[in-house]
């Protein structure tokens, strides 16, 4: 006969199993892990800017769009062989300014609005590795915002999670509001965020999302 004592021991036991099996599966992001012989992420970059139209006598949103691509293959060495390139368009009359073309090659075509983005992208990617991808979940940083996983969703055919990073203010009425300023789709095995986007007052102002992945 089994004990009753012997009973509660093993349903202790199977219990404390349970509960690390769970631990470890939950799912954290492995940030800038590039681990694959061979991987090849293509984004689609979106920004939108307001100049003024001379003609319309008037401001109005320019949006403008290209491709950024990165490949990673693994050298055997223990090194990495990183290649990266833009893909976008230049008017037919710019190429014939030589200044104005070789500017355009050698540097990507919204630099100036990547860079202002630039630290957030990585302070965020950083801190986001430790954050537990699931629903609900949230963390308060260092200047007062919070980031917060949303809910699951799919990018380029690959499924990960979105991420929303805010701050919360009061209003004159005492209302509550979450003022975004990005938003991130990631995925636990991806080295990159599938999406990131970034908001001014409300309106977005630089999008990147992944368009093709390959990983062999």
């Amino acid at each position: 006969m089994i004990r009753k004592s012997m009973l509660t021991a093993v349903v202790v036991v199977l219990a404390v199993l349970s509960l690390s099996a769970l631990c470890w599966a939950q799912d954290f992001w492995n940030f800038n892990k590039f681990t694959a012989d061979y991987e090849r992420l293509l984004y689609e970059i979106v920004t939108w800017e307001e100049t003024w139209d001379y003609e319309l006598d008037e401001e109005v949103v320019n949006e403008i769009k290209y491709y950024e691509q990165w490949e990673f293959r693994a050298q055997g060495d223990g090194s990495v062989e990183v290649t990266m390139g833009y893909r976008y368009w230049v008017p037919s009359d710019k190429m014939q300014d030589q200044m104005t073309f070789i500017g355009a090659t050698w540097t990507s075509p919204t630099a100036w609005r990547e860079s202002l983005g630039l630290g957030e992208y990585m302070w965020i990617s950083m801190v986001a590795a430790d954050l537990e991808l699931e629903e609900g979940n949230n963390m308060q940083l260092f200047d007062g915002s919070r980031l917060r996983v949303m809910e699951e969703t799919t990018v380029a055919g690959i499924k990960g999670f979105l991420l929303r990073k805010f701050f919360r203010e009061t209003d004159e009425s005492g209302n509550r509001n979450d003022v975004v300023t990005s938003e991130w789709v990631i995925a636990p095995d991806i080295g990159w965020p599938l999406s990131f986007t970034m908001y001014e007052d409300g309106e977005k102002v630089f999008q990147k999302v992944l368009f093709e992945y390959e990983k062999n």
